[in-house]
This record gives C-alpha cells, sequence and structure tokens, in this order.
C-alpha cells in the first residue's frame, strides 16, 4: 500500500491487483481442469458392493456433481474478481482474501466430485 508525501502509490496497488487476478484466474482454471479430467472419470478407488452401490461411484452422479461445483466455482471466482478489482484500494489485503478464498473453493469442489457421495 505504500504511501509517499500523503499520496498512495498506483503502481504497487496495480501490480499487487493484476497478479493477484490472474493467480485467482489461473487456479480457478486448474480446478475446473481437474475436475473435468480427473474427478469425473476417475472418482472413488473402491466402492461397496451393494445393490444399489453408493452414489458417487456411478459417472453420471459425479457428472451433476462436477457441473454444479463448476458453476459455483465460477461464481465464486467473478464475486472474488469483482471484490478485489473494486476494493484493491481501499483494503490491499482484500486481493489476498480472494486469492484465498479461490483456492479453498477450487479444492472443496475437487474433493466434493471427487470423494464425497452425498454431493454427488
Amino acid at each position: 500500500m505504500g504511501v509517499r508525501t500523503g499520496r498512495l502509490t498506483a503502481g504497487r496497488t496495480t501490480s499487487s491487483l493484476l497478479v493477484g487476478t490472474s493467480i485467482m484466474a489461473l487456479c480457478a482454471v486448474a480446478a475446473v481442469v481437474l475436475i473435468w479430467s480427473v474427478a469425473v472419470p476417475t472418482g472413488p478407488d473402491a466402492c461397496v458392493l451393494t445393490y444399489p452401490g453408493p452414489r458417487n461411484c456411478f459417472i453420471s452422479d459425479r457428472l451433476d456433481a462436477a457441473v454444479v461445483s463448476t458453476v459455483v466455482l465460477g461464481v465464486t471466482s467473478a464475486g472474488a474478481l469483482v471484490a478485489s478489482v473494486a476494493l484493491s484500494r481501499r483494503w490491499p489485503w482484500a486481493v489476498g482474501a480472494g486469492v484465498a478464498l479461490v483456492v479453498l473453493a477450487g479444492l472443496v469442489a475437487f474433493v466434493a466430485v471427487a470423494w464425497i457421495p452425498a454431493w454427488a
């Protein structure tokens, strides 16, 4: 946030905003790619041998969870990006909070699609 002679230095805020939004976008894209290329096709390693099987053992159930997780991740990422851009001048830590939110949302979305049968 550097302050020089009573004025905010725009260069530092702009560069941190650019780096932060780039990290948010990369994390969101990486999470979506991991969801659709790893979590949906593979799923859990072992499923219980009951009939009918657990919900997360079928690809169709993981597809439904992946669609919902992708939409939620997209909305979360867009909200974090807009909030970071709008609030970065006043509160520079808002960019870091946005990055943390997007990373956490990506991790939760991946785990929910891959291993949590209740969300499938």
